[in-house]
């Protein structure tokens, strides 16, 4: 059964607990910093990213125990989950499946962990970021830190059919298992929700906290609100026709 959204209600005795769920390029980074920026929460970033470890704020004595003795997930994810500093009232982390099935699958299971999942439905939209990310190996960009002007121009300068519906189909199958095996507090937003501010009001209701004490910073893009612009000219007749194959024409228009 295809869980629906649960509001939960995140009042009662201690801290809460949630968990972002989503994959690569979906605008995971942007809601981060905006939940951060709200009172009481800490949101930890991708604590399970298979080349960093450096992802959890304020890394305790017991997790650096844990993480030597085999890297048992599951026990990370819940001490993480578990700490609470003072002042803080809501405490939860990112993730995608294929970092670890087996927190993953706990998470969205444990009626007691709020649930957000992050979807970007516009698949040519997450496949050409992704592609620039990685050719550029520049995936995100701070308030602090100057983007080179000519990222955004910069085209992919070949597109793989083959490829595009491999990301489509994958993409498509993990969402579906994260909505389907949910259970508990669950909320479902888009990128699109997201960047236009609706998205984040709802989170932030679901989670019960206020909004930021500062005007949150502006939506940095790293590439062209033109999804179609993002390739070279050559491809753009090949990237319609794999639009046209899966259906979705309209991932070609752009993007907010």
């Amino acid at each position: 059964m295809t869980a629906t959204e649960d509001p939960g209600g995140a009042a009662g005795m201690g801290h809460v607990k949630f968990v972002v769920l989503s994959l690569a390029r979906s605008g995971t980074t942007h809601l981060m910093s905006l939940l951060n920026r709200s009172p009481g929460v800490l949101m930890h970033d991708e604590i399970f990213h298979p080349e960093h470890w450096d992802r959890i704020v304020g890394d305790s004595a017991e997790l650096r125990a844990i993480r030597p003795r085999s890297l048992r997930a599951v026990a990370v994810a819940n001490t993480v989950l578990s700490e609470c500093p003072p002042g803080r009232t809501h405490i939860g982390f990112k993730m995608w499946r294929e970092q670890s099935a087996a927190v993953c699958q706990q998470v969205l299971q444990d009626p007691e962990v709020h649930k957000i999942i992050l979807e970007r439905e516009n698949k040519l939209a997450s496949y050409s970021s992704l592609s620039k990310a990685n050719i550029t190996d520049v995936w995100n960009v701070t308030e602090r830190e100057s983007l080179d002007a000519g990222y955004a121009k910069r085209e992919i300068e070949r597109f793989d059919p083959a490829a595009f519906r491999d990301h489509v189909k994958r993409r498509t199958s993990i969402f579906r298992y994260y909505r389907e095996t949910a259970r508990g507090p669950v909320v479902n937003l888009t990128y699109q929700g997201l960047v236009g501010g609706t998205d984040h009001a709802r989170c932030l209701e679901f989670l019960g906290v206020a909004p930021p004490r500062d005007q949150p910073a502006e939506f940095r893009r790293l590439n062209s609100a033109d999804i179609l612009d993002r390739f070279a000219e050559s491809e753009r007749d090949r990237v319609l026709a794999a639009l046209a194959e899966v259906g979705h024409p309209e991932w070609a228009e752009p993007e907010l």
